[in-house]
């Protein structure tokens, strides 16, 4: 799993973009990081959380 404190999301975001065919200014990149590094810190507990692999999703509610 990603430990959102030793997550290099400057690093990851420089080396992303073109791969996916965006060229954008330093700038930008270094804004786009921090947005990253708060969606790691963020999801990494949901991510971490165990789920027993016989749970039963919960139903859809249908009106």
């Amino acid at each position: 799993m990603i430990d959102p404190e030793r997550f290099d999301a400057l690093a990851y975001v420089t080396a992303a973009c073109p791969a996916v065919g965006l060229n954008l200014p330093q700038a930008r990149l270094a804004e786009l990081a921090e947005a990253f590094a708060l969606v790691i810190r963020v999801a990494t507990p949901a991510l971490n959380f165990a789920i027993d692999d016989h749970a039963v999703p919960a139903p859809v509610f249908e009106p």
